[in-house]
């Protein structure tokens, strides 16, 4: 059951999520096979933002929940790029300050892989003045 869980979240197959879960599936389950990722890292990783809303709000899955390499799924969705994925989970309250096994964040992530329209949101979603913009509240130039 667990396995049609996961499977369904790289699908974005909602009904079929919720289907295996309703048949006896976890939605807290890892899978040890593979660096113990959630439910929830896999719609992230695929940008299955139907599932990532649905495990968060309907079946109360913890939205930052570490698989063995430190990753969250919203590290993961920052990864991979999926932009909507990281919208999503950081309006459940994920954590944007997160750090993966190599202290990496989301934000470095999105500048290292030249992800421009990322790496704004993440800079809103940390509250850091971004480079080139004014911020009277934080000026440190006086």
């Amino acid at each position: 059951c667990n396995t049609r869980v996961w499977s369904s979240c790289i699908e974005g197959d909602l009904e079929a999520m919720k289907e295996a879960i309703e048949s006896g599936g976890d939605p807290n389950a890892t899978n040890y096979r593979w660096r113990n990722w959630s439910a929830l890292h896999y719609a992230a990783h695929w940008g299955s933002t139907n599932c990532i809303m649905s495990l968060v709000q309907d079946y109360g899955v913890d939205v930052d929940p570490r698989c063995n390499e430190g990753y969250t799924p919203m590290l993961r969705a920052a990864k991979w790029s999926e932009m909507e994925a990281v919208k999503v989970l950081l309006g459940l309250g994920a954590d944007p300050w997160a750090e993966n096994w190599q202290t990496h964040t989301a934000l470095e992530m999105a500048q290292v892989f030249g992800n421009t329209a990322l790496e704004r949101l993440m800079w809103k979603a940390t509250k850091l003045p971004h480079e080139g913009e004014h911020d009277d509240e934080h000026d440190w130039r006086g």
